[in-house]
Formats: structure tokens, C-alpha cells, sequence
């Protein structure tokens, strides 16, 4: 999500050149510092980086039409048309990153919205194609829907990236029961767990399958 707001100010005559002045906060309104801000348009193309505040100035632009982009690592980068016409405004700008983008799916998937979930992440495999928090995500997703063989190719890639994180394991271990993928399944992704984290129940349910 990223979005551009003129700041209003008192009319006054317009004036032919000046500055862009703007700001990039996060959707938890913290200032986004190190961003890089792109204009183009009459007279080519100029950009700006945030500093600490978040806060960015392109001077010598003409009034007129150009597309104004925003890019930072490990953010959604976007970009769109705006329209320089009166240099006493300011750009406001709103950019989501890639952690933000998994905790407005998580909270989606919380909320039972699962197109909405679908659409955060795959908003944030454009930033960054996949990591063992997204693939946990989208494996919930896929149990969500009732495609069990998607929901353990998931996490099964999830493992693959994270072999550490014992919660993945343990998911795991409740996808092989819950799609009868077969006890010997389970139990090998119980035996990681419990490699993991001393947990008498989960043992109990290990010792049960007895293999």
C-alpha cells in the first residue's frame, strides 16, 4: 500500500518551478528512512532519499504531469501518476513492508478473510519470494481452503528453510495426522519437535504411535 495526499495550504499565485516535498511513513506510521524516491517527467528525471524522519525535497521541477515511484529494500515498492501544479504542497506517502505485508495476512487469516490473505501474500512474495514465516502463512491458507497436499508442500518447504524452528515441526506433525499422510510421517516430524523442545504431551502423542 502506498498512497500520495496533497497537504492543503493557503491559495497564493502558482508558481512555474520548485520543490517536491514530501514524506514516506510505514503502515504503522513510523518514518521510513533510507528510501529511494524517483520523479519523471518534463525535463527528465530526479530523485531524493529519505532521511531519518522520513522526509525527502526534489528541487527544480517544473509545474506539470509525472510519475512519482518509491523503492526500498524489503518494501513494497509502487509507483503512480501525480500532477506538480502548486510546489506548497506536500506528498505524504504510505509504504508497506514485507514483515507488515505477513502481519495484514496473519491478521486476515485471524479474521477468517481469506481472499485477503491470498492477496497480502502475494503481495509479499513480489518483495521477497518466499521465507519459512510466508510458507507457514500460506500453508495456513491452504488448510484454511481444505488442500491438505498444499498446506504440507508448505511447510515441508517451511522445514527446509527453518529445520530449527520447533512450532513448524510441530505443525507439520498436525498436517500428516489431520490428511492421513501416515503415521510414520508424523512421527518422524514429532521426533524433530521434541528434538527441539521438551514437550510432555507431544511426547505422550509420539509414544502412542510407537515408531
Amino acid at each position: 500500500m502506498l498512497v500520495a495526499l496533497g497537504c492543503q495550504s493557503a491559495p497564493g499565485p502558482r508558481q512555474a518551478t520548485g520543490a517536491l516535498q514530501g514524506v514516506v511513513f510505514d503502515l504503522s506510521d513510523s518514518p521510513v528512512s533510507g528510501a529511494l524516491i524517483v520523479i519523471e517527467g518534463p525535463g527528465g528525471k530526479a530523485s531524493a532519499t529519505t532521511d531519518s524522519q522520513g522526509r525527502f525535497s526534489i528541487p527544480g521541477l517544473r509545474a506539470g504531469e509525472y510519475t512519482l515511484a518509491f523503492s526500498k529494500a524489503m518494501y513494497e515498492g509502487r509507483s503512480w501518476p501525480i500532477v506538480l501544479s502548486d510546489f506548497a504542497d506536500a506528498a505524504y506517502l504510505k509504504a508497506a513492508s514485507y514483515w507488515q505485508l505477513l502481519e495484514a495476512a496473519l491478521t486476515a487469516l485471524g479474521e477468517k478473510e481469506l481472499g485477503e490473505a491470498e492477496d497480502f501474500l502475494a503481495r509479499a512474495r513480489a518483495v521477497q519470494d518466499r521465507s519459512p514465516t510466508s510458507l507457514f502463512l500460506e500453508g495456513v491458507l491452504a488448510e484454511r481452503r481444505g488442500d491438505y497436499a498444499a498446506a504440507i508442500g508448505d511447510l515441508e518447504a517451511a522445514t527446509a528453510l527453518d529445520a530449527r524452528s520447533a512450532f513448524l515441526w510441530l505443525y507439520l506433525a498436525d498436517l500428516y495426522e489431520r490428511s492421513d499422510a501416515g503415521a510414520d510421517k508424523e512421527a518422524e516430524a514429532l521426533d524433530k519437535y521434541l528434538d527441539l523442545r521438551d514437550d510432555p504431551a507431544a511426547a505422550e502423542r509420539r509414544k502412542i504411535l510407537g515408531r
